[in-house]
């Protein structure tokens, strides 16, 4: 499948320089559930959004579509990948704006999961 060996090429990159790709969200989700994928979102640990711009730069054109959020979206022969950093947020206000976002790239998994809906 083209997806899975495009992801796996820029998952080896992100391992080789230091990187930790875990893909997470809905792909995990529609995976488990048999779905087909239609959004895959993979959270890179342990680095900074600098880093995997680069890293990214090399497979396709990538776009800042959510730099406070440390999001990335990186398009390869026709297809998108939403890449992100762990980040940190607390509500402070009212709506999907009413709080400030920190991204953390030396953030656990767990501490970065915690704030995932499982559902």
């Amino acid at each position: 499948m083209l997806i899975s060996q495009t992801l796996k090429r820029i998952a080896e990159q992100i391992d080789r320089v230091g990187g930790n790709p875990i893909l997470v969200g809905g792909a995990v989700r529609d995976h488990l559930l048999g779905n087909e994928i239609k959004d895959i979102d993979i959270e890179v640990f342990n680095l900074s959004v600098d880093q995997l711009t680069g890293i990214l730069n090399e497979f396709g054109r990538t776009s800042v579509v959510g730099k406070a959020f440390g999001v990335l979206k990186v398009s390869v022969d026709g297809m998108d990948f939403d890449f992100s950093l762990p980040r940190k947020d607390q509500k402070t206000g009212v709506g999907n704006k009413g709080f400030p976002v920190e991204t953390d790239p030396e953030m656990t998994f767990k501490k970065a999961a915690s704030r995932r809906d499982f559902t």
